[in-house]
């Protein structure tokens, strides 16, 4: 069986959602490092400012049209993080 050959605007999909979780992950880095040591919070960071650069870098590779569907997804993979941590806290 061979793999279908991916549209254009599906790559670009592919691609959006990839930067879109790579912010999401700089988004909410706050929440874990207080958790974290010296060292790993160290790394941490390192991580989070090269994901940055990296999602930069790309994003200023897109059109207007993709930086808006693109914050638009970060946007709501925020909200969607806002929720499931409402839904944890209210467990207790």
């Amino acid at each position: 069986m061979s793999k279908k050959e991916l549209s254009d605007q599906q790559k670009t999909m592919h691609k959006l959602m990839f930067i879109a979780t790579i912010k999401l992950m700089s988004d909410q880095s706050t929440y874990l490092q207080a958790e974290l040591g010296q060292r790993l919070k160290h790394d941490f960071n390192v991580m989070v400012k090269m994901a940055d650069r990296l999602a930069a870098d790309i994003e200023g590779k897109l059109d207007k049209s993709s930086c808006e569907e693109l914050q638009a997804i970060v946007d709501e993979l925020n909200n969607e993080m806002a929720k499931w941590r409402k839904q944890i806290n209210d467990l207790e």
